[in-house]
């Protein structure tokens, strides 16, 4: 939803109102889980210009300990990518 913080339109409320709506109702739920071993577990993805929207690409990774989540990000890419190639070598070249 942060992406159409900008121009919000109505369904975007409906949506937002759902999320509120799970997050209220798993407040009991936790993220945090004994686990007896602290192996780090990192999944990343890069869709290649999947938005319908603006046919940008979206780069995102999380990063476990044990079955602990630590952290993620979700990236939408400055520009217009035609090919996997290219969104993994802007990647690497934002990263490095």
């Amino acid at each position: 939803m942060c992406q159409f913080i900008h121009i919000p339109q109505q369904h975007h409320l409906k949506v937002v109102k759902r999320i509120l709506h799970y997050l209220v109702g798993s407040q009991s739920h936790s993220l945090l889980r004994r686990c007896s071993s602290l192996n780090i577990i990192v999944f990343a993805d890069i869709d290649c210009g999947f938005d319908p929207d603006d046919r940008k690409s979206t780069t995102e990774y999380t990063v476990f300990l044990g079955t602990n989540l630590v952290t993620w990000t979700s990236n939408k890419h400055k520009v217009v990518s035609t090919s996997l190639t290219d969104v993994e070598y802007q990647y690497w070249c934002r990263t490095n």
